[in-house]
């Protein structure tokens, strides 16, 4: 089973192309990149530099490699045979393993002792927040049947995250669900009740997601 699991991972892998390596592009040149724009800033601090663009680009890039595969199963034109076989959902959760690897490089950034925790907490946040993207990113894809939408809905979503309100209606409606509040929570009191809220909220996310897709196979 670890053999045939291994092969169709492969397998996704190779049908990526050169498309595998947008999220590595991002992790690896964009965020670097961004945080050197940001470096000429008098008040630049690199922790919160790094953090701010992860923050950014984590949330949707997070999920590429899980729609790559589940575009397959959607949209793809042997879609029958591949739902037969089912491994749609173990193929976006294997790929969502494959994200949290890409964030240990993160505990090698060399910053003064002060902040080395920060780094520590900050890899753990990322890997909670792309459990729940691709959570929600596999019910919304096999819910609506539409990658597009889905894609649409978290780009959204990453974007109402990184905004500041200055409406007291709309903070009052997103800050309570924005993924930011994990970053604020490394300095909160209540931080640990507003990771298990993002925990529980990306269980269920999952839970759906593989029930919808159950039906569908």
């Amino acid at each position: 089973m670890n053999v045939n699991m291994f092969e169709r991972f492969w397998l996704q892998v190779k049908g990526m192309r050169t498309l595998f390596f947008v999220p590595l592009a991002g992790y690896y040149c964009l965020v670097p990149l961004g945080v050197w724009a940001m470096s000429n800033k008098p008040e630049f601090v690199l922790v919160d530099a790094i953090s701010e663009m992860c923050y950014l680009v984590v949330p949707f890039l997070s999920t590429w490699w899980g729609y790559l595969v589940m575009r397959e199963y959607i949209e793809g034109d042997g879609r029958e045979v591949l739902l037969l076989g089912k491994g749609m959902a173990s193929g976006a959760f294997l790929f969502w393993q494959l994200n949290s690897i890409c964030f240990i490089p993160l505990l090698w950034v060399k910053v003064d002792e002060r902040f080395e925790n920060d780094l520590v907490s900050l890899a753990a946040q990322l890997i909670l927040i792309s459990f729940v993207m691709n959570g929600l990113a596999l019910f919304l894809s096999s819910f609506t049947k539409s990658i597009t939408m889905s894609m649409l809905v978290i780009i959204l979503y990453s974007a109402l995250s990184n905004y500041t309100f200055h409406n007291a209606q709309f903070t009052k409606v997103f800050s309570p669900v924005q993924l930011t509040l994990l970053r604020d929570a490394f300095y909160d009191e209540s931080g640990r009740s507003i990771y298990m809220k993002f925990i529980l909220a990306g269980t269920v996310f999952w839970v759906l997601g593989v029930a919808r897709c159950r039906k569908m196979e």
